[in-house]
């Protein structure tokens, strides 16, 4: 969880990680994207063509540099994120308390 976290808040801009971390807030889709949390938002009936158009641009890049920044991107959250599946995670304690599961299941909910 903290490496998600600490992940969310180095690429999103500092107020948005701030309340969708801090304040567990749903937003809209349209805000999503305008907030840089998602690249773009299609319609359901053209995902597949918007997907296929965007694995096309992708693949003309260099593959070997794309892979090597991709990773050097990824490297820090990924390595914390494996820790964190493997037990290492500092936050688990504080963080998945009765009181948290009951909020959270509240929220999706609805």
């Amino acid at each position: 969880m903290r490496a998600v976290q600490d992940h969310l808040v180095d690429c999103l801009l500092a107020e948005v990680g701030r309340e969708l971390i801090l304040f567990g807030q749903n937003i809209s889709q349209s805000e999503a994207v305008r907030q840089g949390i998602f690249d773009q938002s299609v319609p359901a009936e053209t995902l597949m063509v918007a997907a296929m158009e965007k694995a096309r641009e992708l693949s003309r890049l260099p593959r070997h540099g794309f892979r090597t920044v991709k990773h050097q991107l990824r490297r820090q959250p990924l390595t914390e994120m494996r820790a964190a599946v493997n037990g290492a995670e500092p936050l688990y304690d504080n963080w998945l308390s009765e009181e948290t599961v009951a909020a959270a299941t509240s929220v999706l909910q609805g």
